[in-house]
Order: structure tokens, then sequence, then C-alpha cells
């Protein structure tokens, strides 16, 4: 099945391709820089890049526009940003093709809770988050239905090898479930 990935304030990197390389069968990279490659050399200027170029509603609005020609059915994974962008989808009357979703460290999840999703969601929280309390979110998400709640050891960012909290033990352990995840199981 088709993975739809929606990346990180990081854009589309090296990393990203060869997590996607080795992880799927067949994907499709979305962006908040539309493919362009930005090579950023620290968090702070992409976190910058992002909320002066780009916003969380431009990249929802470019996400949504490729979805909306989609007419197949495709599973939806979210890193950080894209996680938001990801969980409001889900909520949305666009999730007709979406078959399931998976949605690492979304932080900003937070402010949209009233939302609910269509279809099964796997959520992997960090372990701790510099602007709120990871508990009483994890408390929150686990009451939604729909939502399977994984609660990591890992801090934001342990999945992207740009970020200064990128872990190797979990990228290994969780590709190895989104293997998983996206070849049916």
């Amino acid at each position: 099945m088709k993975v739809i990935v929606v990346s990180d304030i990081w854009g589309r990197t090296e990393a990203l391709d060869a997590l996607c390389l080795r992880t799927f069968e067949d994907y499709t990279i979305l962006d908040p820089y539309s493919g362009s490659e930005m090579n950023f050399e620290i968090e702070g200027d992409a976190y910058k890049y992002f909320i002066n170029e780009c916003g969380l509603e431009r990249y929802y609005s470019y996400v949504s526009s490729y979805i909306k020609e989609q007419r197949y059915s495709y599973n939806l994974l979210g890193f950080s940003v894209g996680t938001t962008v990801a969980w409001m989808l889900a909520c949305s009357d666009q999730a007709e093709f979406i078959k399931k979703t998976a949605c690492f460290y979304g932080s900003r999840v937070r402010y949209l809770l009233n939302e609910r999703p269509t279809r099964s969601v796997d959520f992997f929280l960090a372990n701790k988050e510099p602007s709120f309390n990871v508990l009483e979110f994890s408390r929150e998400l686990s009451n939604i239905p729909m939502v399977t709640l994984h609660k990591t050891r890992f801090s934001h960012g342990f999945m992207n090898s740009c970020s200064e909290n990128f872990n190797p033990e979990a990228y290994r352990h969780y590709r190895d479930w989104l293997k998983s995840w996206a070849n049916g199981a």
C-alpha cells in the first residue's frame, strides 16, 4: 500500500529519503518547501524558516490539495509538524481514502484534541516536550476513539538524523515498526 509521508520542518532531506527507501515499497514525500532542498544547519534555523516562510496553514493547504487529487487508498505518516497536518487530514472529510495514519511526536496536536479521527491513528509521543506536559497530553489522547497511543522513552526528533535528538536505537526499532505497519500488520 502506498504511504504518503508528511515531513517535519526540516523538509525533504537525504535522511528522510533514506528512511522511506529502506522502509516502504511505494511512497510519496510531501514537505513544506515543495521538494526544494533546504539543507538547514541547525534545528532553530529550520524552525524560523518554517514559521516565517510557510506556516502550518499553508503547509496543510499544500498537503490537502495533494490529498484531494488521490483516488486510491493510502497510509498517511507524519513527523512533528507533519503529524499535525496528518492529524488534521485524518479528522477531516478528506479521510475517505486514508487506510490508517501514524503520527510521530506531534506536539501541536494538543491544540486540536476536539477534532476526532475517522480512521485509526497510531500516535508516538516523545518522552518529554519543552512546551507542555506530555503526561497530561497522553491522558487526553488515550481517551480519543481510533487512537492507539505509544509512549516512547525518546526525545522529539528521534527518527530524524538531522535532529539533535536523533536516536539510532529508536530509529531502527520504529523503522521496523513502520515496515510492518505499511505492509498491513
